[in-house]
C-alpha cells in the first residue's frame, strides 16, 4: 500500500455535479471499449457506472459483446436464476447480475442500494493507469460541507463542500477500503459505509510478433531477431516463446515492459521452424501469429570432373562432365562453361549433382569450369583444361612417346655399361686376364693331344687402354685357338699381337686438348671394330 502522504500527492478536487462530469462520461466510454476489446466475451455495463446507489434509484444494465447480439438468444441471470429479458435491463434491486449469449457468460456485477443519507461512490471497474474518481454524495443531492476522504482508516484529503476527488494513474497499491465523512447543516455529521475498491490490471491485448530482417528466409550465420510486443497490459508480463507448436516454453522472461526480444546472433539450420509468442500478466493470456523461419544454406565451392584420362581425349570419344556441391540449400542451378561461354545449364531441384555426356571434337579443347547458384549465393569451380586430338595425331604422339622412352632406356644402358667398365678398371679385373705375350700351346706338342678332346671355351672380354689418350680398345679373347700352330701365328701376326684378340676401337674427343690433330676431330662419333686373325 502507498502511504497516505504519497497518495495525497496524486489527489485533486473537481467542483461540480458528478453525473454531468465530462471525465466521468469519457471514463465510462473507455471502460466499455476496454472491456469489449480485452475480454472478447459478453460483459455487463451498468449505468450510472458507480456504486453504491441510493435505494429507489434505477440502474440500467446493458449486455455487450464483440458481435451484435440476438435478443432472442439472450439470457439474464438475476434473483438466483436465468431468465429471458430485454436488453438493456432496468433493475432496482441489489444482487448479482450476469448475461449469457452464444455460450459466453459475463463476469458478475454486484449492485448495492443504500438507505444511508451519505454514500461514497466509486466506479464499478477501475484499471491500472486509470484516473480514479471518488464522490461523497448525499441523498437527493443534499449539500454537505467539511468533507473528508479516508482510505484504510487514514485521511486522504478534506474539502469544504461537495466535490469529486481525483486520483491519477492508479495501480494495485490503490486498492483498499474507502469511506468519507461530511457535515450537514453545520451540526450533523455523517459517515458513509466503507466501499471496497479493487484496481484491476489491464488485460494484455494487441500482441504482435515481428522479425528482423523482415523476411522469413534467412541465410545460415545471419543475425535474426524476433520481437514480441503487446499494445496494452499492466503488471508484470511473462513472454513465452514456442517452437513448432510445442507447449513448453523455448524461452521465458517476466518483466514490466510491453516488449521482449528473442535474438539469434548466428542462426543455424537447426533453428529452422515455426515460432509463436505468448503474453500473460496473470489476468489473461494471448498468443501471437505463427511465423515460419526457413534457414537457407549457401552453396559450397563446386567440384568439376571430366571422365577423360589425364584430361586428354580423342575425337569422337564420349566424355561425362560432372559438377557437384557438398553443401547448399535446394534448388540448385548448375552452369557449365567452355572458354568462358555457357555450355550447359541444369536445374537440380533437390540439390543433387549435375552431369551430361558429350561426344567431343577438336573444337572442344580448352578450359572448362562450372558455377552453382541457389538464388542467394553462387560459387565457381576450379578451371580444367581438356586436350582433344584426332586419331592420326594421337598415333604420332604415341610413336613419339615410345621413341623417346626407348632413347631414354638406351642412354641408361650405355651409361650403366660405361659405369661398370670404369669401375672394373679402377678395381682390377674380376677374371684373370690372359697375357698377350703368353704363348699358345699347340695341342700336338702335348703328350695328351689325342686323349683330350677339343673344348669350346667362352670368350673373355677386357679393356685395353693404349698410350693413345683418345682411343679405348676392348679385347675379346677367343680361347678356341688351341689347334693353331704357334709357328704359323708368328709368321702371320705381328710379334705383339695375338690372333685370339678382337679389338673394338672407340675414338673419343676431348675439347680441352688443343694439341690434337684436326684429322682426329672428325672421328669423335665413329665406332670401329678391328679383328685381327
Amino acid at each position: 500500500m502507498y502511504p497516505a502522504s504519497e497518495i495525497q500527492a496524486d489527489l485533486s478536487l473537481r467542483e461540480g455535479l458528478f453525473p454531468f462530469s465530462l471525465n466521468l462520461i469519457l471514463m465510462l466510454l473507455w471502460i466499455s471499449l476496454l472491456i469489449l476489446a480485452a475480454a472478447k466475451k459478453v460483459v455487463v455495463i451498468p449505468s450510472p457506472p458507480w456504486t453504491p446507489v441510493f435505494k429507489g434509484e434505477k440502474v440500467t444494465l446493458t449486455c455487450n459483446g464483440p458481435h451484435l447480439l440476438d435478443p432472442k438468444k439472450l439470457w439474464w441471470f438475476y434473483e438466483n436464476e436465468w431468465q429471458k429479458s430485454s436488453n438493456p435491463l432496468e433493475v432496482t434491486k441489489a444482487g448479482e447480475y450476469r448475461c449469457e449469449m452464444d455460450s459466453s457468460i459475463s463476469d458478475p456485477v454486484h449492485l448495492i442500494f443504500s438507505n444511508n443519507e451519505l454514500v461514497l461512490q466509486i466506479p464499478y471497474y477501475v484499471f491500472e493507469g486509470d484516473e480514479l474518481l471518488l464522490r461523497c454524495q448525499g441523498r437527493n443531492d443534499v449539500k454537505f460541507t467539511d468533507i473528508s476522504y479516508f482510505k484504510d482508516k487514514k485521511a486522504l484529503r478534506s474539502v469544504r463542500e461537495n466535490s469529486v476527488l481525483s486520483i491519477s494513474h492508479v495501480n494495485s497499491d490503490h486498492s483498499g477500503l474507502y469511506y468519507c465523512k461530511a457535515t450537514k447543516n453545520r451540526w450533523y455529521q455523517y459517515t458513509s459505509e466503507e466501499v471496497k475498491l479493487h484496481v484491476q490490471g489491464i488485460p494484455v491485448s494487441g500482441i504482435l510478433l515481428e522479425i528482423q530482417p523482415p523476411r522469413t528466409q534467412v541465410i545460415e550465420g545471419e543475425k535474426l531477431v524476433l520481437t514480441c510486443s503487446v499494445a496494452e497490459g499492466t503488471g508484470n508480463i511473462t513472454f513465452c516463446w514456442h517452437k513448432n507448436a510445442t507447449k513448453d516454453c523455448l524461452r521465458k522472461k517476466t518483466q514490466s515492459s510491453l516488449k521482449e526480444e528473442f535474438m539469434f546472433s548466428t542462426i543455424k539450420k537447426s533453428d529452422e521452424g515455426s515460432y509463436q509468442c505468448a503474453a500473460d500478466n496473470n489476468i489473461n493470456t494471448i498468443f501471437s501469429r505463427t511465423v515460419v523461419i526457413t534457414v537457407m544454406i549457401p552453396v559450397s565451392r563446386p567440384f568439376l570432373t571430366l571422365s577423360a584420362v589425364g584430361m586428354q581425349a580423342v575425337v569422337g570419344e564420349v566424355l561425362e562432365f560432372r559438377c557437384e556441391v557438398l553443401k547448399g540449400s535446394a534448388p540448385v542451378f548448375y552452369q557449365f562453361y567452355h572458354k568462358g561461354l555457357v555450355l550447359k545449364t541444369i536445374l537440380a531441384p533437390f540439390g543433387d549433382a549435375a552431369f551430361f555426356n558429350l561426344s567431343v571434337t577438336t573444337e572442344h579443347s580448352g578450359n572448362y569450369s562450372c558455377e552453382v547458384n541457389n538464388s542467394f549465393s553462387s560459387q565457381f569451380s576450379e578451371t580444367l583444361e581438356l586436350s582433344v586430338l584426332d586419331p592420326a595425331e594421337r598415333s604420332l604422339l604415341i610413336i613419339g612417346v615410345t621413341a623417346a622412352l626407348l632413347s631414354i632406356l638406351g642412354l641408361a644402358a650405355v651409361a650403366l655399361l660405361v659405369y661398370f667398365k670404369l669401375k672394373k678398371k679402377s678395381g682390377g679385373s674380376l677374371v684373370p686376364e690372359p697375357s698377350r705375350d703368353q704363348p699358345i700351346t699347340d695341342t700336338q706338342e702335348s703328350g695328351h693331344s689325342k686323349s683330350i678332346p677339343p673344348v669350346e671355351l667362352q670368350p673373355i672380354y677386357d679393356n685395353v687402354t693404349p698410350f693413345i689418350e683418345d682411343v679405348i680398345y676392348s679385347e675379346v679373347w677367343d680361347m678356341n685357338q688351341g689347334k693353331t700352330n704357334r709357328a704359323d701365328i708368328s709368321e702371320t701376326l705381328p710379334e705383339d699381337k695375338d690372333s685370339s684378340v678382337m679389338y673394338s676401337e672407340v675414338k673419343t674427343h676431348r675439347p680441352d686438348n688443343r694439341s690434337m690433330d684436326r684429322d682426329h676431330e672428325d672421328d669423335t662419333e665413329n665406332y670401329e671394330n678391328v679383328l685381327l686373325s
